[in-house]
């Protein structure tokens, strides 16, 4: 998930002339003090006894990436997160794979409340920690948090740590890294029953994750998955190749743009890093949500 800001309210009336070059240079020093700031929390750990409120949930501040981007914005993630609301109802199961430090995992419990329930998947074990802590602040009782890679097969992974942004950690067979179980969702989740959303952003692994859901996928309502041809190339395959995986298993793929639901192919190509919805029951998605097919 990329940090992206939301709406910015209304600014006061035009100041008078030559107060806005001030203005500019009194903005541009708070930023520096704030990045100075960061830099001092998190260079000597004092950055664990910071709590930063955003979206309505808690976040501790640690070195994750995540982190920095709402320190810099609280409203960082805002264009993304908010279609959850949307997409969830009370009661309701949540599958976040690729949780990192729980934004995403958060706020869907508070979507799904105390009856839903939302299953955490972290593969990396320091950011895993993140998440377990996000959660213990939170009291998200409702959420399980699950330290572990998914997969095709089970069997052990080698996670590449991304230098300066573990939002970019990856599978892969060299570099800096960590090794890890790979478990399939379809074992890891066998006792679940409906899932309402699955979400996955794994950095160019979706195509994987999807094959060991198999047993899964014909009780899920929806899935939510980043698409990049970047990523996919990492591991051999195209963003056509998965969107024709997931609509064999019966979803019909689409993007969500303001109050629509557009549909695409395996034809589609995912120049840039975007987010695709694949829906079981498009009439009852449009029920669900409000939203309309264009």
């Amino acid at each position: 998930m990329r940090a992206t800001a939301g709406p910015v309210a209304p600014g006061p009336a035009p100041a008078r002339p030559g107060s806005g070059r001030l203005a500019r240079l009194w903005a541009t020093r708070r930023e520096r003090a704030s990045e100075l700031a960061l830099d001092l929390l998190v260079g000597t750990g004092l950055c664990r006894v910071v709590v930063m409120r955003a979206h309505g949930v808690r976040i501790r501040l640690t070195p994750a990436a995540m982190c920095r981007y709402l320190w810099r914005d609280r409203r960082a993630y805002a264009a993304d997160l908010a279609i959850y609301p949307r997409l969830l109802r009370p009661g309701d199961t949540v599958v976040d794979a690729g949780a990192n430090i729980g934004l995403v995992a958060l706020v869907a419990a508070r979507a799904v409340g105390a009856r839903g329930q939302v299953h955490a998947i972290e593969a990396h074990p320091v950011v895993a920690g993140y998440l377990s802590e996000n959660v213990r602040i939170n009291r998200a009782a409702n959420v399980r948090v699950h330290q572990v890679a998914l997969g095709d097969r089970p069997g052990v992974v080698r996670l590449a740590t991304h230098p300066g942004d573990d939002s970019q950690n990856h599978v892969a067979a060299e570099g800096p890294g960590t090794t890890v179980a790979v478990v399939r969702l379809d074992e890891l989740l066998a006792a679940v029953g409906r899932v309402d959303l699955l979400k996955v952003d794994v950095e160019g692994y979706e195509r994987f994750v999807v094959a060991g859901a198999r047993g899964l996928l014909p009780r899920t309502r929806m899935i939510y998955f980043e698409a990049w041809e970047r990523h996919a190339g990492r591991y051999g395959y195209t963003v056509g190749e998965l969107i024709g995986d997931v609509q064999r298993e019966g979803f019909v793929v689409g993007r969500l743009a303001g109050d629509g639901f557009r549909r695409v192919g395996a034809d589609h190509v995912a120049a840039e890093c975007e987010n695709l919805l694949a829906l079981r029951d498009v009439d009852d998605f449009q029920s669900r949500t409000g939203y309309r097919l264009v």
